[in-house]
């Protein structure tokens, strides 16, 4: 989820020219989206594929159309813990006993011995991704309930869309010891063309059906920045009440107490139509944890702060409701890391304890 917005915008020339005006793509696509654009509408699109694109017609049929249809089976996903810790990539093979919680997550760029690099200043993928066969070596698999996060680089993402086939990637990561995963974050930025929107939404549920029939349990991520999304979700998830659990990336709200409205906003509508839905909340500062304490049960937070604290020598310490930060700590990482997960533990379960709520800092 990317920069949410519903307030009225003048129109302007791109919203204009939008081809969505036409009603082509109803009832998928409204033309009532278009009131947002600020980017005309390119013939180019790649990522982020445009009602202008000559071939719009075999991208949207290479999604399987534009219907949110894909049901996602979770029964084999157990109960997560409030707190799911993304692992730094060193500390995938560490011992599990130092972090603490039942569940973690590993990152999509960790588990490739290629990842995408930097050539000229511009972020490349490979020709052919490679996986590293070492993460089935990983005792976490023994200890934790392990979540692949395909939260990931646009160019990582799309680049293992396109290879899908070619890397056998869905029964890859089965072998890789991979039993959950999230479904990748395509992107879906306010501004852009609302056809590629809808695109990039279904092409997230049609990779996670390629994860579901490979035997790993899907999460899809759920991609809202207007009301139309709201309400499409909405009827998704009321549609297939047997997927309990979805993620929302939140990385770009973490500054801005706009946006972390908007996102109490959006998991207000979604749990009051589905009571019983769970949100794991990715990439969001832990400390505005204390904004969405109403919906306390059905939220559950992935960070990746504790782990990086610990890779850069700083120890996070709990106390009267604070969660602190000590740089350059002399304890070892095995140490550190086992601090600082405590830590945030401690944190999460107290943040919604009145005294502490407004004490944070």
């Amino acid at each position: 989820m990317e920069n949410f917005e519903d307030h009225p915008r003048t129109l302007s020339f791109a919203s204009l020219e939008c081809n969505v005006n036409n009603k082509d793509w109803e009832p998928f696509v409204s033309p009532t989206e278009t009131s947002q654009i600020q980017e005309v509408c390119s013939e180019e699109s790649v990522n982020h594929i445009s009602c202008k694109n000559p071939d719009v017609a075999l991208y949207i049929e290479d999604v399987q159309g534009l219907e949110l249809d894909v049901n996602f089976d979770q029964t084999l996903l157990p109960k997560l813990p409030k707190m799911i810790h993304t692992l730094e990539k060193s500390f995938i093979w560490s011992d599990p006993s130092n972090i603490e919680g039942d569940a973690i997550s590993i990152s999509l760029g960790d588990i490739f011995t290629n990842p995408p690099r930097k050539v000229s200043g511009i972020l490349r993928a490979p020709k052919r991704l490679n996986l590293n066969k070492k993460i089935l070596q990983s005792p976490m698999f023994l200890q934790k309930t392990v979540i692949l996060n395909m939260s990931a680089q646009d160019v990582l993402i799309e680049s293992l869309w396109m290879q899908q086939n070619n890397i056998s990637i869905y029964s890859s990561l089965y072998q890789l010891g991979f039993r959950f995963a999230t479904t990748p974050n395509f992107s879906v930025f306010a501004g852009e063309c609302p056809l590629g929107h809808r695109i990039n939404q279904k092409k997230s549920l049609v990779f996670g059906k390629g994860l579901q029939k490979a035997g790993i349990t899907a999460i899809p991520h759920v991609y809202i920045i207007n009301d139309s999304h709201l309400e499409a979700y909405i009827t998704y998830l009321k549609r297939f009440p047997t997927i309990k659990t979805i993620i929302m990336n939140c990385t770009l709200q973490r500054k801005s107490p706009l946006e972390i409205q908007h996102v109490h906003k959006i998991i207000s509508r979604l749990i009051l139509e589905r009571k019983d839905l769970h949100i794991i909340l990715q990439g969001i500062n832990i400390k505005d944890a204390r904004y969405f304490c109403e919906f306390e049960e059905n939220l559950h937070y992935m960070v990746s702060t504790a782990h990086y604290n610990a890779v850069v020598r700083n120890e996070n310490k709990y106390g009267n409701g604070k969660l602190e930060t000590i740089r350059g700590s002399s304890k070892n990482r095995g140490d550190l890391i086992k601090a600082n997960t405590h830590a945030y533990a401690e944190f999460i379960e107290n943040v919604c304890v009145p005294i502490y709520r407004n004490n944070i800092g």
